[in-house]
């Protein structure tokens, strides 16, 4: 039996508007509520208070999943387009599918322990804040890596003809993503979690120059969103075929290796990974 899957561009749209709905739309509902104040909150604290944790924690594992998957699928393009079979590119791709990995499982760790949670007896540090910073600091590095070996790939690709649109915005993301996620970690107030810890009755009150921290991390997430955006174009000539068969000397079922084409080019449409 085979399918074909076609418009896998949409993945790309689906992760970002479900970025924007657990980024934003926890945001506007943490302000309503009181729970964080307007001026300028951490996305994770936004999102850390129930009931809007659960609109987040969920946004978050659906762009975990299209994170991971459209990784994959540039996986598959890179080593399609890889036609002289360059040894930098094999590396820097075998790389680009583990930081997808890493980027998937880091959103998916900070989205399960919401900073907003408490345990029963007041503890909050080590089984909220600690597993959530190793999964902001696991998505973040990942994610940054991510746009950086998809850049270089595709510049080493695509020359001498890199100079394309795509190309420049990514450029321009991975620089923007670094210098912010930089800043974020640098002025983040690790030594002071007891500010960062959620108060009963009023929004946290941040310690100073906390707020070049929690806006690095905006300007990062919203760099991420962007960067999902570059896909569009890619992802909007591709399609992917899908074969499966049963051997009966075999009872697991066997699937053949996902072939993936880029149709709008000649050279390239009826080629199978």
């Amino acid at each position: 039996m085979e399918f074909t899957i076609k418009k896998l561009h949409y993945i790309a749209y689906i992760g970002f508007i479900s970025g924007i709905i657990g980024v934003l739309g926890t945001y506007v509902i943490s302000v309503a509520r009181n729970d964080v104040q307007a001026w300028l909150p951490y996305i994770s604290d936004a999102g850390g208070d129930a009931p809007q944790s659960t609109i987040f924690s969920f946004s978050m594992i659906i762009v975990s999943f299209c994170f991971m998957v459209g990784v994959w699928i540039c996986y598959l393009l890179i080593q399609e387009r890889n036609e002289k079979r360059d040894v930098k590119v094999l590396w820097l791709n075998r790389l680009l599918l583990l930081s997808g990995v890493g980027t998937g499982a880091g959103m998916i760790i900070l989205a399960v322990n919401p900073t907003g949670h408490l345990r029963k007896d007041g503890t909050w540090v080590w089984p909220i804040f600690a597993p959530h910073m190793f999964g902001a600091v696991l998505m973040f590095t990942s994610g940054i890596g991510i746009m950086g070996l998809l850049l270089i790939c595709t510049y080493i690709l695509d020359y001498p003809h890199y100079r394309k649109p795509t190309f420049y915005v990514r450029c321009f993301a991975v620089v923007v993503g670094l210098i912010s996620g930089l800043l974020t970690a640098a002025f983040c107030p690790y030594t002071q979690t007891d500010k960062l810890k959620p108060p009963p009755d009023h929004p946290r009150d941040y310690p100073p120059n906390t707020i070049i921290s929690a806006f690095s991390e905006w300007l990062v997430v919203i760099t991420f969103m962007v960067f999902t955006l570059s896909f569009v174009p890619e992802f909007r000539k591709l399609k992917m075929d899908i074969r499966l068969g049963y051997d009966e000397q075999r009872k697991p079922l066997a699937t053949s290796t996902s072939s993936i084409h880029e149709s709008t080019f000649s050279k390239s449409s009826d080629r199978v990974v």
